[in-house]
């Protein structure tokens, strides 16, 4: 294994937009060790001396929130059983630059109850994790600590998520919003979870000060509350780092190979901008972005000095862009600014009647989806906060998009400040200080995929993509429950079992090439 410790001093860099695109190096740039041989059936296959083939028993691809949860976690569990720590992260840019980096870290929660969908179980494993995380930067454990040397001030610092347990608001500007709002209330309790139902507008202007007396209820979720995305996704990639997990950004994957001998094998060779790794689990959580897994005419089978030969592996994964846009105002006071998360209903109550899915459009639509395949806006959705800097922060639009498209609205953010005008008007009279866009990553049918594609003849890959606007609040939690799969040799939770990611409608399909 060539598996070693990530430095604690990796250089960070804050990224407010991101285009993702990163050139491709063509396979004769990779360095030394390589040279061309014959394939079988007369295709070229190209040759890898061994000695240019580094090891590790897990790699991750992807350093968003959901890979360094897994990295994390994963490292962990290596260590708990004794054994040598060996995994790797890779991301082509840096970690927490995607989706994460971008998003209003709002988190919902309702505290120890029992759960009844896998949202639920998440959302309750994601707080956790996070807890841990902001106890350590509060108290720090000689366990635990990133940097080397006694200045533990800026260890802390390394480690801070910004988490804060506020509570959060969901509320209700109509009857219709108002009977859902309360059925969510009497369900969460009579499962054991915290919640407070606010019947009225005053009721509601008593916990909310600043809200208008239109919203008419309020459920209150006491543990819900709110992080810094970008900071967390640090802590978790700066923890499996401590724990001896190697963190290697500016790093993309071009391509993953698996062995010609049959779909039995659970070995890989992925090919790198920086040359090649064999490992027996691969975990793709990489957003919304699979070029390394799409076909293309430049890929060749890849031949070993031993003469095994890794073909080209193709997945068709469902998960596409979904471009959400967030504005801010400057920093306010915190009697001007929000006690909590709020999120609004109309849109969630119309998704529970309506689907906003077209797989006909020529950038099909997914579910939850606030514009149809014409532009035309066919749900009112808003979310939002107060920073740890004063700012408030809110976010409206969810719109089917092309990769690498982060265009802002004029029309979008004229919409959103208009309709979180309904409820908060005094943040009317704040300027907008910034804006910017993010692309989530959206599955088909609304529900992420994460698991194993044993079943899909892929045995050792690993699935944990399409979290769509839920990434902060249950990527955590779903990386730490696919990294203890892998270790520990366990089926993953059962409360997991609906987000199989080769299920038969909207699951991920496999193509082996020249099998």
């Amino acid at each position: 294994s060539s598996s070693s410790s990530s430095s604690s001093t990796r250089t960070r860099m804050a990224i407010l937009c991101s285009s993702g695109a990163a050139g491709l190096l063509a396979i004769w740039e990779l360095g030394t060790g390589l040279a061309r041989a014959d394939g079988e059936g007369g295709r070229a296959a190209q040759l890898v001396e061994d000695d240019a083939v580094e090891t590790s028993e897990l790699v991750v691809i992807g350093g968003g929130i959901v890979g360094a949860s897994v990295a994390l976690h994963a490292a962990r569990c290596q260590r708990d059983q004794g054994r040598p720590v060996d995994v790797v992260l890779l991301e082509k840019q840096h970690v927490g630059s995607g989706a994460t980096g971008m998003s209003a870290g709002t988190i919902w929660s309702g505290g120890d109850g029992r759960p009844q969908n896998f949202a639920e179980y998440l959302c309750n494993e994601t707080v956790q994790i996070l807890k841990e995380i902001q106890g350590i930067s509060d108290g720090l454990s000689g366990r635990h600590r990133v940097a080397n040397g006694d200045d533990q001030e800026a260890e802390a610092a390394f480690l801070d998520c910004e988490l804060v347990q506020s509570g959060a608001l969901t509320i209700a500007l109509s009857e219709a919003e108002r009977q859902r709002v309360h059925g969510q209330y009497k369900s969460l309790i009579s499962r054991g979870y915290e919640a407070k139902y606010l019947p009225d507008a005053s009721s509601v202007k008593a916990y909310e000060p600043n809200l208008s007396t239109k919203v008419v209820a309020a459920l209150v979720t006491p543990k819900s509350g709110h992080c810094n995305p970008k900071l967390t996704a640090e802590a978790l990639a700066d923890l499996a780092g401590a724990s001896g997990a190697q963190i290697r950004e500016e790093e993309e994957v071009l391509g993953v190979f698996h062995p010609k001998a049959g779909p039995e094998a659970s070995r890989f060779i992925l090919q790198t901008s920086k040359g090649y790794i064999l490992t027996n689990n691969v975990v793709i959580a990489s957003g919304h972005q699979f070029d390394y897994l799409r076909s293309d005419a430049s890929k060749v089978p890849l031949k070993t000095s031993s003469g095994e030969i890794f073909s080209p592996v193709y997945v068709s994964v469902p998960v596409v862009g979904v471009k959400g846009q967030i504005w801010s105002t400057k920093p306010l006071p915190s009697e001007q600014g929000l006690r909590g998360p709020i999120f609004t209903s109309q849109a969630a109550l119309f998704w529970s009647k309506h689907s906003s899915r077209d797989d006909t459009a020529s950038l099909p639509i997914p579910e939850y989806c606030t514009h149809d395949r014409h532009g035309k806006r066919i749900a009112r959705h808003a979310y939002g906060r107060q920073t740890a800097d004063g700012r408030v922060i809110f976010g409206c639009d969810r719109v089917r998009c092309s990769d690498r498209d982060f265009e802002l609205s004029k029309e979008g953010l004229d919409s959103c400040r208009q309709t979180v005008g309904r409820f908060l008007p005094k943040i009317l009279d704040e300027e907008v200080e910034g804006v910017w866009t993010g692309i989530m990553p959206f599955s088909r049918d609304g529900k992420p995929l994460l698991g194993e594609l044993d079943d899909a003849g892929l045995p050792g890959a690993w699935v944990a993509v399409g979290f769509g606007p839920h990434g902060i609040m249950e990527g955590p939690g779903a990386g730490k429950a696919i990294a203890e799969a892998i270790v520990k040799k366990t089926k993953i939770p059962r409360a997991l079992n609906v987000l199989r990611p080769s299920r038969k409608h909207d699951g991920c399909r496999v193509h082996f090439e020249d099998r």
